[in-house]
């Protein structure tokens, strides 16, 4: 199935775009350059990584010779596994004869196996050989996509070096979830916009009882009494959390169908039992639940959880032992946002 990322496009209800931002990810101390001593015939190897600014390593060769009484000069050659030369710009190696060491700076990648020997000039038969290895290095770019079908995923792009020692490839651990500062403001507007929602989009509206719901709430001229039965927590429900997403279930759409917050009110109804209103009338509560999608916000807190700059999103994985981050920003707007929608649901 082929897949696209998701620019600045026009569909019947939404413009949409997506940003990606890599953070901080975690690194392995492994090195470039992999070594090994497959044997030793009167040479002895000791072998040290140097701290350096090349971008692929240094290593440091030690060696004696036995028994210590030979003088014979020793020597080295490299060739790759095949028996085929090794490129000029690959390696460099200095030897020390006096002081019995050789420092070795890689370049570039390889992808063979290369053999570096030591050996005595006058007698080959002390030897020793060292095995070289590229360690096959990877820098993942992550990316929020939409396949032929509108549905969202991330894809994962593998930058690879190259190398004769190849690493494990496979994307392990994977894990999205809302960011937290996203989680906080979405629900602190869903709050502070719920009052406007109820007056403004409930569908019993027309029905003079409505502005019974909250007793006298709506007559309160600042809100006061509403705003704090929502800051405190009662009767306010949200599906925005950190809870694991499954984007590849989800377009951009039904996504947004899943972030929503349950209010909880007390519906007053005038139950006049000799057919008179009267200000002693009695009052029948029932509780009702009222759904108010993401959507529904004001105009400018919706635009600003999605502006694309803002983070929604942040994944993480795990790819041959190291751990990676990456935050994605959302970014939707509609001139009439509310098509998308339908009125909120009652569950009594």
């Amino acid at each position: 199935m082929n897949k696209k990322i998701i620019l600045p496009t026009i569909s019947s209800f939404l413009i949409l775009g997506l940003l990606v931002n890599i953070n901080k990810n975690e690194t392995k101390n492994d090195t470039y350059i992999y070594t090994t001593v497959s044997n030793t015939n009167g040479i002895n190897i000791q072998i040290k990584e140097l701290a350096s600014e090349s971008n692929y390593g240094v290593k440091s060769i030690t060696y004696n010779v036995y028994p210590h009484t030979n003088t014979d000069k020793i020597l080295y050659k490299i060739k790759y596994v095949d028996n085929s030369q090794v490129e000029d710009d690959i390696l460099s190696i200095n030897h020390d004869e006096k002081n019995r060491f050789l420092t070795i700076k890689c370049f570039k990648p390889f992808t063979k196996k290369i053999v570096l020997t030591l050996y005595a000039e006058l007698n080959e038969n002390i030897n020793a050989s060292i095995e070289l290895d590229f360690v096959e290095k990877i820098s993942p770019t992550f990316s929020l996509i939409t396949d032929e079908e509108g549905k969202l995923s991330i894809d994962v792009n593998l930058n690879s070096t190259d190398g004769s020692l190849k690493v494990d490839k496979q994307v392990k651990e994977e894990s999205l979830k809302l960011n937290k500062t996203f989680i906080n403001k979405a629900n602190e507007y869903l709050k502070e916009d719920s009052f406007i929602f109820l007056k403004t989009n409930a569908p019993f509206y027309e029905d003079d009882t409505f502005y019974y719901y909250l007793g006298d709430y709506f007559d309160d001229g600042e809100n006061t009494a509403y705003k704090q039965y929502i800051s405190d927590m009662k009767g306010f429900e949200s599906t925005i959390n950190d809870k694991n997403i499954n984007l590849n279930t989800y377009t951009i759409k039904s996504f947004l169908d899943t972030l929503y917050s349950t209010i909880s009110i007390n519906y007053i109804t005038l139950i006049d039992k000799e057919n008179d209103r009267e200000v002693n009338s009695f009052y029948n509560k029932e509780n009702i639940n009222i759904k108010m999608p993401i959507v529904e916000l004001e105009k400018n807190h919706f635009e600003e959880l999605f502006n694309g700059e803002n983070v929604v999103f942040d994944y993480t994985c795990r790819i041959n032992d190291v751990q990676y981050k990456s935050s994605f920003g959302l970014k939707v707007s509609s001139l009439e946002i509310s098509k998308i929608t339908s009125y909120p649901s009652l569950q009594f």
